[in-house]
């Protein structure tokens, strides 16, 4: 089995936001940020910060017990999941934005769905987010 890395991270475009390198196959991509999907995904959530605009940025509490990404790295690659949380940290939609759309099987979406997050907050306030999952090999 493949040594599997997750890494979550907060990405944006403020000099205080990290990003981390995606390679997908053929399609290197400098950021989760850089994702064709953000532009349209950030208006469909326009209340929603991105993490790395918290002072305190989301940060998972406990992921599923049924959360496996080696079919993913085995059959994709590197791949960049975007979480959609709300105040509370609940995750309220989990889905792949690069390299494709169809990236994620129903059961590991299920899964992600039902990580455990802690809310993203500014200066003590928690605010829906924007976070992602870099999956890679």
């Amino acid at each position: 089995m493949p040594d599997v890395r997750l890494t979550l991270i907060s990405v944006g475009l403020a000099l205080s936001c990290w990003c981390t390198p995606v390679i997908a196959g053929e399609n290197p991509m400098p950021s989760c940020a850089d994702a064709i999907a953000l532009p349209a995904v950030r208006a469909q959530y326009p209340g929603h910060i991105l993490g790395c605009e918290a002072t305190t940025p989301p940060k998972v509490k406990r992921y599923s017990e049924n959360l496996s990404f080696a079919r993913l790295v085995r059959d994709v690659g590197s791949v960049c999941i975007l979480m959609v949380l709300d105040a509370t940290g609940k995750v309220v939609e989990a889905r792949a934005i690069y390299p494709s759309a169809d990236a994620l099987l129903r059961p590991e979406r299920r899964a992600l769905m039902s990580t455990k997050m802690s809310p993203a907050e500014i200066e003590g306030n928690p605010q829906p987010s924007l976070t992602f999952i870099e999956v890679t090999d």
